[in-house]
């Protein structure tokens, strides 16, 4: 029977691939199908595809222009799965604090580049430690020439360094892990005793019979993303931790651990996807 495929507008649909089944017209409405183009995959084509390096807590906004939400593949790993050649040597800085009167905290203002270091192909990340300041370094010949604050965060002390993360040859990793879809169950941040989600982790431990001594180990790790249907975002939910360690109503321990770098990577489809 003639009518059986169309390639076209059917009914009030968008134009697509349609076929019906055997005897039956596939421009009727009421027709079946045995394939609609309306609900296939539209295909797997890549619309955008790139890597990068995100600090702990921070984010990148990748615009896709695509007009729908697409469906994407995001990964990332951290620094101790990353195998490759570092630079020939490390670059050292030397960090630069103000005291701010009106916020009664320290924030960075510069950073020096002590020794350029060598055999850097692309310019390396600048972490500091503890993390809240943002900075862009620059090479040339190899070396790290300057490096330029974007942010100087802000710190209870002026006890703050910063490192060259990355810029040598290429390298690959050894381990991936898929980032959180959090346009399927959002994300949502919380402080010690309350809530559970993907990424925060806590563990803690009490004993009434010897005055409530214990300990509360709390730390965030991660990636999630979310998609608009302009945009992918992609975060760094390594944001660091915290253990308190207590006697009795005394606290003996209290250390807060830094965040970290993430590796990431990201594939764009030229599909909507079907978690939204």
């Amino acid at each position: 029977m003639t009518n059986r495929v169309l390639l076209g507008k059917r009914g009030s649909s968008d134009f697509g691939l349609y076929v019906s089944r055997p005897t039956e017209d596939v421009t009727s409405t009421s027709s079946s199908l045995i394939f609609s183009s309306d609900s296939a995959v539209k295909g797997f084509n890549v619309a955008a595809h790139g890597q990068g390096i995100l600090n702990g807590g921070q984010s990148r906004t990748i615009s896709h222009g695509l007009g729908f939400r697409p469906f994407v593949e995001v990964t990332y790993t951290n620094a101790e799965n990353m195998i490759g050649e570092p630079p020939t040597t490390a670059a050292t800085f030397s960090v630069t604090l103000t005291y701010s009167y009106f916020f009664s905290l320290w924030y960075v203002t510069a950073v020096s580049v002590t020794s350029g270091g060598s055999g850097y192909t692309t310019a390396p990340l600048v972490v500091f430690s503890p993390s809240g300041a943002t900075a862009t370094a620059t090479i040339s010949g190899g070396a790290v020439t300057s490096v330029t604050v974007n942010s100087g965060g802000l710190y209870a002390n002026n006890s703050v360094t910063a490192a060259p993360s990355g810029g040598g040859p290429p390298a690959y990793a050894s381990k991936v892990y898929k980032a959180y879809n959090a346009d399927v169950s959002p994300y949502t941040g919380n402080s010690f005793g309350t809530g559970d989600n993907m990424f925060d982790v806590e563990q803690s431990f009490s004993n009434p019979g010897f005055g409530d001594d214990g300990f509360i180990l709390e730390y965030q790790e991660g990636s999630s993303y979310t998609t608009t249907t302009s945009n992918l975002v992609i975060k760094n939910q390594c944001s660091g931790g915290r253990y308190i360690e207590y006697e009795g109503s005394t606290t003996d321990v209290d250390n807060s651990f830094a965040s970290q770098p993430i590796y990431y990577s990201y594939i764009i489809f030229n599909c909507e996807s079907p978690f939204v």
